[in-house]
């Protein structure tokens, strides 16, 4: 494990007031290793699955093609991509093969929409594809790619069938993101498809994303360390809160489930569990993590392997205030507020499709007033982009009240969702290796780098 990730956590604040009840937040970090003398990396066998229904008929279609070249361009010579398109029917239009890129980019661009939407017929066309032909190819890793508005009207149609075939896509040892397309596209059901198949979600609202969607994800396919990584955190108190990921709390057994996905190299994965801690004599030793368990798939080998137990993480009670402040960890103190600003964000656009305005306004206004609370922990232009997030959330709900004819949002709401959700799972907090101080990095699609605003120099 040493050589692909390193996991390691810690407390917003190590030291609490004695004799009170607490509330602490506990921050769990993975980090990707670089590898520094890999030779080649595994190579991949990937399933582009097109929906050409006629739903996507103009630019969406013409967008989803253009994503497909994106991918075949990027692809090795020792890769193998097939073609699954579906609309009523669904068709195989490229077996699983070694990349032909000029052949696979002519099938592509005869493409066009028309018919129903046989979504879930595409994705198990994709994975018999990939399963049937792993014979003979060991040490490859797999994934598909749907691009879809996510409209199914054939076949499984409901959302909790379509969330069940995604599981099945990650039980076959395969990983799908989804590429969510068009102002009516179904950003949710697309979302929680991705989560489940360990996968990512994208929405591609202007054609010039789409090279900075496919150099993100095609990256990360040849990056990544671990695969289908989760994690068990088993705590010595009530869990009240997960910040950071969508995963599950099993509050009477003081346990979370945290699934993470792939892991790339280079990369920091954070995530925040709020609890609270019981009072304590002065000077006690407070145990909060009892232990972390876990497991992730070795990228090519696709074997599963175990995570190594990080043992007991405690914070300690003291009466001596000054204590307790000065070992307030800024950084966790951070990315707590960036998720909850992210958290409120997404709640807001739930309670504004239930027509619930007036709710959605005050969930933002307390999240605002929470944040202020913490101007003097966290830095100014943190807290300010932080704060300009919530406005902006604001007032897509402000204009959806007055606008919306129906329970159907906006696209300014969808987009607004969309950003929410990409702040929850696309930023981390690193330390600068040139100056040492903390910094908000963002997983940004083209170079994946940060300039220090500190020290003003890249990494």
């Amino acid at each position: 494990m040493e050589e692909l990730f390193e996991i390691d956590a810690k407390f917003d604040k190590p030291f609490v007031k004695a004799d009170t009840e607490n509330k602490v937040y506990l921050q769990i970090i993975v980090k990707g290793k670089v590898q520094e003398e890999v030779e080649e990396r595994a190579p991949i066998d990937c399933a582009l699955i097109l929906d050409r229904s006629g739903s996507m008929a103009g630019d969406k279609v013409e967008k989803v093609k253009q994503a497909s070249l994106e991918v075949a361009k990027r692809l090795h010579y020792d890769d193998r991509l097939a073609l699954v398109t579906y609309s009523d029917d669904v068709r195989l239009d490229a077996p699983l093969t070694f990349v032909e890129k000029e052949k696979i980019s002519s099938i592509i661009r005869s493409i066009y929409a028309d018919g129903m939407t046989n979504l879930s017929g595409g994705v198990e066309r994709a994975i018999s594809e990939i399963t049937s032909k792993k014979e003979g190819f060991p040490g490859r890793s797999n994934y598909v790619l749907l691009l879809t508005d996510g409209l199914a009207n054939v076949g499984i149609t409901h959302p909790e069938g379509l969330i069940q075939l995604a599981k099945n896509v990650k039980s076959n040892d395969i990983w799908m993101s989804t590429v969510g397309v068009g102002e009516d596209v179904d950003e949710e059901l697309l979302q929680s498809m991705a989560k489940n198949a360990g996968g990512n979600y994208y929405f591609i609202e202007k054609s010039e994303e789409i090279e900075e969607v496919f150099v993100d994800e095609i990256g990360g396919m040849m990056t990544a360390v671990a695969n289908g990584m989760q994690l068990t955190l088993n705590l010595a108190h009530k869990p009240l809160n997960l910040l950071g990921l969508e995963g599950r709390i099993l509050a009477d057994e003081n346990k979370v489930i945290a699934p993470l996905g792939s892991i790339r190299q280079g990369e920091t994965r954070q995530f925040e569990v709020e609890m609270d801690v019981p009072p304590y004599p002065d000077g006690s030793e407070i145990p909060c993590l009892l232990s972390l368990e876990g497991e992730y798939f070795e990228v090519g080998s696709n074997e599963k392997k175990s995570i190594e137990d990080l043992g007991v993480y405690n914070v300690n009670s003291t009466i001596d205030d000054k204590l307790i402040e000065e070992k307030i960890d800024t950084t966790v103190v951070s990315m707590v507020s960036l998720h909850e600003t992210a958290l409120a964000s997404q709640q807001a656009y739930e309670l504004m499709k239930e027509r619930k305005f007036e709710e959605a306004k005050e969930m933002i206004q307390s999240t605002f007033e929470g944040l202020e609370s913490i101007d003097e922990m966290i830095e100014t232009e943190f807290a300010r982009d932080l704060k300009d997030q919530l406005k902006e959330t604001e007032k897509m709900v402000e204009e959806a009240e007055i606008s919306m004819p129906s329970e159907a949002p906006a696209p300014a709401a969808k987009k607004a969702h969309y950003s929410a959700y990409r702040m929850t799972i696309g930023v981390s907090m690193d330390s600068c290796p040139h100056c040492g101080e903390s910094v908000v990095k963002e997983r940004q699609r083209k170079t994946r780098k940060a300039i220090c605003p500190h020290c003003g120099k890249e990494f």
